[in-house]
């Protein structure tokens, strides 16, 4: 299923058609070797001509990661996240969240 700009995805699928049979490990192996440091095919199996990644995707899962001005910043998880500098009501933005979900 595709993503929208700026977000990060774990867990993407895709699919694409190989005019000849190929060992799916070492065409792996292959294909990361092409692709840029920070992407990365963990795995590869053969599907049903009929499987299409889009219209076959049963589900999205959003997760939303806010640091707090009261919480050590994590240089690993930065990039990730979205840093406020002041106190969350958690009880608050629990509710705000329920009209979403």
């Amino acid at each position: 299923s595709r993503t929208y700009t700026g977000v990060h995805a774990r867990g993407q699928v895709c699919h694409f058609t190989l005019p000849f049979q190929c060992d799916p490990a070492s065409t792996l192996s292959e294909l990361n070797s092409l692709l840029p440091s920070d992407l990365r095919l963990l795995s590869m199996s053969p599907v049903s001509p009929t499987f299409h990644a889009i219209s076959n995707s049963t589900c999205k899962l959003y997760a939303y990661r806010i640091s707090t001005s009261n919480s050590t910043e994590d240089p690993f998880k930065r990039l990730y996240r979205t840093r406020v500098q002041r106190d969350v009501d958690l009880e608050v933005l629990g509710e705000a969240l329920g009209l979403f979900v």
